[in-house]
Parts: structure tokens; C-alpha cells; sequence
């Protein structure tokens, strides 16, 4: 099956264009199926963070399991529009800021959970302390 994918960036300071891959959300529309990962070691983000501010984009990127959540619940519930890819797109486009999610891209898997699994083998570093 074919689910979709976008990178969650870290990017301190846009101007300088470093950047860290902090995460990734796949799923599918067809599937209703999403889900999101974001990296458990810090170090690499932390040390480009020099305006302390990896807490705040890490909340920010947090925040797309209430878009996942929506998924199930009706449209328009406490304002939260379900995730998709077209919010994806969105996304992508509007955020070039600390915080910037990469367009959907596609990901041959039988789950979005292994789709996760390829994205972070493939393009996020989430190495052993």
C-alpha cells in the first residue's frame, strides 16, 4: 500500500539553513491511518540550538497527534482539522520557520508504523547515546 511522509525539521535559524530532522508523520487518507515519531536523542538538535529554542519546536512538532487524534473524531471538534495530505501540503508550504515539515512524499509499507520505521532508517538520525 501506498502511504505518504513528511520530515519534521528543526531549523534554529533559518537564515543559516541548518537543519535537524526531528521527527516524521506517515499515513494514509485512504487508510485513515497516521502516525507520528519524533526523535528521542537530542544531541545533534541541541547543539545547533543556540537560541534555545528546541522546547518550543519540539511542542510545536508534538502537536500533530491532536491533527492524528482528529482522525477519528467528527470534523470541526475543538477546531482541530484531522491530518491529511493536503493539510500536509499546507504545511509544508506555510512553515519556514524554526519548525518546517518537508512535503508529502510517498513510501511503499503495509503500515504507517513501517513507514515510520523506513523514514527513520533512511533520513532521521535518532543515533544511540
Amino acid at each position: 500500500m501506498s502511504f505518504q511522509f513528511s520530515l519534521i525539521r528543526f531549523v534554529p535559524d533559518p537564515a543559516r539553513g541548518e537543519f535537524v530532522n526531528i521527527g516524521a508523520v506517515a499515513g494514509s487518507d485512504e487508510a485513515g491511518e497516521w502516525e507520528l515519531r519524533l526523535i528521542s536523542n537530542l544531541s545533534r538538535a541541541k547543539a545547533l540550538d543556540e537560541r534555545g529554542v528546541l522546547s518550543k519546536a519540539f511542542e510545536h512538532a508534538a502537536g500533530f497527534e491532536d491533527n492524528i487524534a482528529a482522525v477519528d473524531r467528527l470534523p470541526d471538534e475543538e477546531g482541530i482539522e484531522a491530518i491529511s495530505s493536503e493539510l500536509l501540503h499546507r504545511r509544508a508550504a506555510d512553515m519556514q520557520n524554526i519548525v518546517q515539515i518537508s512535503a508529502p512524499a510517498p513510501v511503499a509499507s503495509d503500515s504507517a508504523e513501517g513507514a515510520l520505521d523506513l523514514v527513520f532508517d533512511q533520513l532521521v538520525l535518532d543515533a544511540a547515546r
